[in-house]
């Protein structure tokens, strides 16, 4: 999952079934393609094998992106993602086992891109805005 930590929406949520550092460095691919960030974006990980692996490396770097792994023994960096894992397991059904990862895939969109997507203001407060009626 990639988080943007300014505005706390998760950006991507890619799905595998292993977790290789191809699945790291595609997710940040498409958050990249998806939030358009402007320069100066600094990358938080964990200091994961996948995080630190070349090829993970190289997306930041050929993107401009400043990798900023969290110091031996500190978690901070973590924390927002870890605390979204846990909402996410919180508010969905807790003990729902899926027989399919397609069945898993339906249930984290409806939650991630229809429940926790971040709305418009006018969407918020009940505002009509032109050509959003």
């Amino acid at each position: 999952m990639v988080e943007d930590l300014f505005s706390r929406a998760v950006a991507v949520w890619p799905m595998a079934e292993t977790t290789e550092s191809r699945l790291v460095a595609d997710a940040v691919g498409m958050a990249i393609r998806r939030r358009l960030p402007g320069e100066g974006l600094v990358a938080h990980s964990d200091r994961g094998s996948r995080s630190a692996s070349d090829h993970y490396q190289r997306v930041l770097t050929s993107t401009g992106i400043v990798c900023s792994p969290s110091g031996v023994g500190r978690c901070w960096d973590d924390a927002p993602v870890e605390g979204s894992f846990g909402r996410l397991k919180c508010e969905l059904t807790p003990d729902e086992v899926f027989a399919t990862r397609g069945q898993a895939r339906a249930v984290l969109f409806e939650y991630l891109e229809v429940t926790l997507r971040p709305r418009p203001p006018s969407f918020r407060s009940g505002v009509l805005v032109p050509g959003r009626v």
